[in-house]
């Protein structure tokens, strides 16, 4: 379904007590500003964006997206 008919996760999201990696391409404006406004609540989560990419960041800059799992996941 579309975004307006989708619960608003963003909250309990942010409260998890796990480490989060948010991922955003440069070029995906809605999702940027969503992951701008995000605050966790775990101390080793993470927002990263990719630039030259859009929304499908594993397929458009998967070798950014690859360095940025396993720098993420070697921090844990």
């Amino acid at each position: 379904g579309s975004l307006g008919q989708q619960e608003d996760l963003l909250e309990p999201i942010a409260d998890l007590l796990l480490p989060i990696l948010w991922i955003t391409g440069a070029n995906d404006h809605r999702y940027r500003e969503i992951a701008r406004s995000i605050y966790f609540r775990h101390p080793s989560s993470r927002k990263v964006e990719i630039e030259a990419a859009g929304h499908r960041v594993p397929w458009e800059a998967p070798e950014a997206f690859v360095c940025v799992v396993k720098e993420f996941l070697s921090t844990l």
